[in-house]
């Protein structure tokens, strides 16, 4: 008999997992694959990114996502000591990692940023973005039983070069002990990052509104 998959959805700080023979605690020991994916809480009930209101048609690509080596593949890794992972062999990724993250911010910056235009290289629907972002991840640590850990390296550039930079230092607390978990808390930490770098271009529009009004 083939086995039987369950497809693990996280949406927020609800976790959706669809299993065929009940809800698994984790996926090490298990017979059965769990693949997920991340999905980043609304952004409706949150503070908008900037005061000033933002056009309609702005455009923005996320051109650019890297994320390190270790994380980079189908199976999920936790970071079990200073020195030490555990790959767990029974728990997927849905879909790339990078695409992952990239989809996540997308889909933030652009509710934080008034329903603008946010697309990812995949997407294929960036031409004639104003603002292209480009995002290398450091570190991306599932902390077992505790945290999810995040450091990037961001740039927000137009056609004519550079026009923003930062750093980003994110730990999210994990809600429990299971694989949804971690995952749920990568996604909120993830959302973060977004409602970070569509803070900055919202402040990049204001101002840019305000010389144009003197």
């Amino acid at each position: 008999m083939k086995n039987l998959r369950t497809v693990g959805s996280v949406a927020g700080v609800g976790i959706l997992v669809l299993c065929c023979l009940g809800l698994l605690a984790g996926c090490v020991g298990s017979a059965h694959e769990r693949f997920f994916t991340l999905i980043g809480p609304s952004a409706s009930s949150m503070p908008a990114a900037g005061s000033a209101a933002i056009a309609t048609d702005l455009r923005v690509e996320i051109t650019s996502v890297t994320v390190p080596e270790a994380v980079d593949r189908a199976e999920l890794v936790m970071r079990t000591g200073p020195n030490d992972i555990r790959i767990l062999e029974d728990c997927m990724w849905a879909e790339s990692l990078r695409t992952a993250v990239a989809r996540v911010l997308a889909g933030q910056m652009s509710e934080q940023l008034g329903g603008a235009m946010v697309a990812t290289r995949a997407d294929n629907a960036g031409r004639n973005a104003k603002y292209m972002v480009t995002l290398d991840i450091t570190r991306f640590d599932s902390l077992q039983d505790e945290a999810a850990v995040i450091d990037a390296q961001w740039e927000i550039r137009t056609v004519s070069g550079s026009v923003a930079a930062g750093h980003t230092a994110l730990r999210e607390a994990v809600g429990g002990k299971r694989v949804d978990d971690m995952v749920a808390a990568q996604a909120r930490a993830l959302a973060s990052l977004g409602r970070e770098i569509a803070g900055r271009i919202a402040k990049i529009e204001e101002e840019a509104t305000k010389a144009a009004e003197k």
